[in-house]
């Protein structure tokens, strides 16, 4: 694999909303194991991030060294469920528009690309869940904005890998732990 279009040949890992709760733990995991990690942010500033707004911003304008040997989690979008009902035209024009754009600029740079989906594109009703394979069919309108980026996702011609988090209670009841 090539190495880190930033120049000192290791391979850089970017966090697309590094200040969210997944983004935050999944940054600060990378950084423990010395891997090569920035974390991007819009609102909330991460130590040593990048200010992104996915929305006006080109991820490669930001980061004019993006390139083959960088990898890209996507994780930015509006993921409060509530918020996604009540704000349908914003919710889609980040966590789909804003969202493809991203993916693509990352795509034409020529670095990976995993784009961080959800648990919710699925109704839930399967006792023993759901596979890779598993048709999405999503009951709220957040999982059908994720499927929707799925779908453009997969098509023969996008680059790019798809991932999914669900969620599980943590050992303090009062915290989600993705």
């Amino acid at each position: 694999m090539a190495a880190a279009a930033s120049g000192d040949g290791r391979r850089r890992l970017v966090v697309v909303g590094g200040s969210g709760l997944v983004g935050r733990h999944l940054v600060a995991a990378a950084r423990r194991s010395g891997r090569r990690c920035l974390a991007t942010y819009h609102r909330h500033p991460v130590a040593g991030g990048v200010r992104f707004d996915m929305a006006a911003d080109r991820l490669s304008e930001r980061l004019p060294d993006l390139g083959p040997g960088d990898a890209v989690v996507l994780l930015g979008a509006h993921v409060d469920q509530a918020w996604v009902d009540a704000n349908a035209a914003a919710a889609r024009a980040l966590n789909v528009e804003a969202t493809w754009r991203c993916a693509n600029d990352v795509v034409d740079a020529g670095a990976r690309l995993v784009f961080m989906s959800s648990e919710a594109v699925f109704a839930g009703d399967r006792e023993n869940g759901y596979d890779e394979e598993a048709s999405p069919s999503p009951v709220s309108r957040y999982g059908g904005l994720k499927a929707e980026v799925e779908s453009r996702r997969r098509a023969p011609d996008a680059a790019g890998g798809i991932a999914r988090a669900g969620w599980i209670v943590a050992a303090d009841e009062c915290r989600r732990c993705p």
